[in-house]
């Protein structure tokens, strides 16, 4: 016999194409298309790693030595014709009956190896069968054809039409039969002393649990006997033939998955449940109509997740909790919520047809992305909402009326983000936190209190508000926050605090008394081309102008020294930044994905460029880096395919990771003297760096002129050519030194 033999890159071995670890005790993986119908394992492993033979249709005996102790999950999944294991001796951890692998003693049959058989019989002295557990359902479900969109079951036994379990069998898992895409048929010894089949069915010995009915069977209806209490996890899991369910009242309890991915059509909930567990009725992609009964107070995590037919559903006044996507990517069109619902909670009713929706007067709470996706037109927010969680109506694109009432006491800054036609926004003026102003949700506290000498009236036009009250601790009472409007623009003392997204004129001068713009101040403006800021201003906080997609020109006086987090991010038709010789700090992104930014010039002073500062700013044509600049951080100018001219001053001292990466007009590049570090990828993709100049002493990590293709020359600044590079700067390509 021959053998090959070869290191992969995680310095594991592999064999004959199959891969261990370094001192060949683990099997880590079989390939699945090598030839081949008999495998012996070799004598030195111990243990065979999860899903190491997976999907290897190919073999069909298999030898286990016995130095064997461990087999991990899904090992045999998807070996189709997998027929007989071996097991060597009595030392292993296990030991093979009939060709089926068991523990060592011979009572636990190993749910990773169930070999198909049309008429399968689970064979004698098995006392424990072990199921599918989760985790490996997950880990390896993608890999398998599913038989239902968007399930995790694995369709591995499809030969199988029938299951006999013997008399000593005494445990059997929840999750075991639903696997059995063909199976229309399980039987029970009649000696079994804790389980017997009625019509093919699994029930326990006293009829009281309903445990597993066959996915194939070939019913559209089936009625559960009367005295059942209990319908087991997963029993009719992807019983896609079974149409209709009779349950008798009989029924206390219907356990988690008990339906899901089922051919469902109808349910009528039993009069004595008091729950609906999670992920009951999960992917019922038929499921049309849904009975609810007075008296059930919860609806769990994904219960009605993806029912795509379900339109409609009355909620009993009894209900108490809906979980989490328990009604996500339905197709309701209408909800109302009875008095004793307090919460909605994440994503609950995401991605339906809601067009009409009313909340009860017991809901406090609205969590993240609960009405995400809805085509809902008009909003009332009752008084009793206290709290409405980050995106809770995202992409509501028709949206265009909101009503809050007096209670909201929170609302995050994106509630309503991607809400298109939202255009009227009004809040009860007896709201002591919020009030609105221009379809603004305005926050009356987030302001510091004025000094006393520079108290102020609000303006006259804000609608008759009036002024909050506050009781400071010296027993004197002040105004608490006030505002001024001037040609529709939205002041807090000198703070810029909001200009309109959809105000038409196409240039603004901010006025010189303004020492300050609040964060997204200017975010979404749709017609605003030319800003003038004010002298008086320091600092350009987070997210000021993003998304300004018609801004081309920003004038910066002398004054500002920080430009905040992405504060022109995505500005796409932003074309010239004149920056002021104050400026001391660009944070990160500040001017990342500007695709049309040419020109801008860093002054000198400059201290600081954040990560991804100018990413994908594909035109801008020439940069030039001043020495104050000690550091060029990470992906600061990425994907600038149009960089032709790069000047980086002496005084920079670290390039980090990726900076200049695909910046694929870049030809020459000369580094000062002071650089004396390179991260790894610096350089990576410039395809056509021909030529670039190094400092006499740089320590550089691995990849930084990865996919250089065209880079033939590089010398030292005192003209010398480079020797002493290590290739793993070079990466993958050769260069000729």
């Amino acid at each position: 016999m021959s053998y090959s033999f070869n290191r992969d890159d995680d310095k594991n071995v592999v064999v004959n194409g199959v891969t261990f670890n370094e001192d060949l005790t683990e099997l880590i993986r079989y390939p699945e298309d090598k030839k081949g119908t008999f495998y012996c394992v070799p004598d030195s492993v111990t243990s065979i790693e999860d899903g190491a033979f997976f999907g290897c249709r190919n073999l069909i005996s298999i030898f286990i030595p016995e130095t064997l102790y461990h087999i991990g999950y899904g090992v045999f999944k998807g070996c189709d014709n997998l027929r007989n294991i071996i097991v060597e001796g009595e030392g292993s951890g296990y030991r093979s009956i009939n060709g089926q692998l068991c523990d060592k003693k011979g009572k636990s049959l190993m749910d990773r190896v169930l070999l198909p058989e049309i008429d399968y019989v689970i064979p004698k002295g098995i006392t424990h069968l072990t199921g599918f557990d989760n985790y490996s359902m997950e880990k390896y479900s993608d890999c398998c054809d599913c038989q239902h969109s968007g399930e995790k079951a694995i369709s591995v036994y499809g030969t199988v039409r029938s299951i006999t379990i013997p008399k000593r069998v005494v445990s059997i898992p929840h999750n075991l039969f639903y696997i059995f895409d063909k199976a229309e048929c399980i039987n029970v010894d009649g000696e079994n002393p804790c389980f017997k089949s009625i019509d093919g069915v699994l029930f326990s010995k006293d009829g009281k649990r309903l445990i597993a009915y066959p996915v194939a069977k070939p019913c559209s209806e089936y009625t559960v006997p009367d005295g059942v209490e209990i319908i087991g996890e997963r029993a009719f899991s992807n019983s896609i033939a079974l149409e209709t369910i009779n349950l008798p009242d009989s029924i206390k309890s219907i356990e988690r998955y008990s339906f899901s991915g089922s051919g469902l059509h109808r349910f009528v909930q039993p009069k004595n449940q008091k729950r609906i567990c999670a992920n009951t009725f999960e992917f019922c992609q038929q499921l049309q109509s849904v009975e609810l009964q007075e008296g059930l107070k919860v609806i769990d995590d994904y219960a009605f997740d993806s029912c795509s037919a379900l339109e409609e559903i009355d909620l009993p006044d009894s209900l108490m909790i809906i979980g989490k996507s328990a009604f996500d990517d339905c197709r309701l069109r209408s909800i109302k919520f009875g008095p004793k619902v307090h919460s909605l909670i994440n994503s609950a009713f995401a991605f339906n047809k809601l067009e009409s929706i009313e909340l009860g007067e017991g809901i406090s709470f609205i969590g993240k992305h609960v009405f995400g996706f809805n085509p809902i037109q008009k909003l009332v927010i009752p008084d009793n909402v206290k709290v409405i969680e980050t995106q809770a109506f995202d992409c509501c694109r028709k949206l265009y009326k909101v009503q809050i009432g007096t209670g909201l006491r929170y609302i995050s800054p994106d509630a309503f983000s991607g809400c298109e036609k939202l255009s009227k926004v009004t809040v009860d003026r007896n709201n002591p936190k919020y009030y609105s102003f221009n379809n603004i949700i305005i926050d009356r506290f987030t302001s510091e209190i004025p000094p006393l000498e520079k108290v102020e009236l609000a303006h006259p036009e804000l609608e008759g508000l009036k002024p909050v009250i506050t009781l400071l601790p010296e027993g004197l009472v002040y105004p608490n926050r006030l505002f001024t409007e001037e040609d529709g623009v939205l002041f807090v003392g000198r703070k810029l605090f909001k200009y309109p997204a959809e105000k038409k004129e196409t240039s603004y001068t901010v006025p010189d008394w303004v020492n300050d713009i609040e964060p997204y101040a200017f975010r979404d403006c749709k017609y605003l081309e030319e800003v003038t800021l004010s002298p008086n201003i320091m600092r350009l906080k987070e997210h000021a102008f993003q998304n300004c997609k018609s801004i081309k020109k920003v004038i910066s006086p002398r004054g500002i020294t920080h430009i905040g987090y992405k504060a022109f991010d995505s500005c796409d038709n932003l074309r010239q930044v004149v920056l002021p010789e104050t400026l001391e700090v660009i944070e990160e992104s500040a001017f990342s994905c500007s695709e049309n930014l040419r020109e801008i010039e860093l002054p000198d002073g400059l201290e600081e460029i954040g990560d991804n500062a100018f990413y994908n700013c594909s035109r801008l044509k020439s940069i030039k880096i001043p020495g104050s600049v000690g550091t060029i951080s990470k992906n600061a100018f990425c994907k600038c395919q149009g960089l032709k001219s790069l000047i980086i001053e002496n005084g920079v001292v670290t390039i980090e990771k990726d900076a200049f990466v695909n910046c694929q007009s870049l030809t020459e590049v000369h580094i000062p003297e002071s650089v004396t570090r390179f991260e790894s990828g610096v350089f990576a993709g410039c395809t056509r760096l021909k030529k670039i100049i190094l400092p006499n002493t740089l320590d550089a990590e691995e990849g930084v002129f990865t996919k250089c293709e065209n880079l033939s020359e590089i010398t030292y600044a005192d003209g010398e050519p480079v020797t002493r590079l290590p290739n793993w700067v070079f990466s993958s390509f050769r260069v000729d030194l």
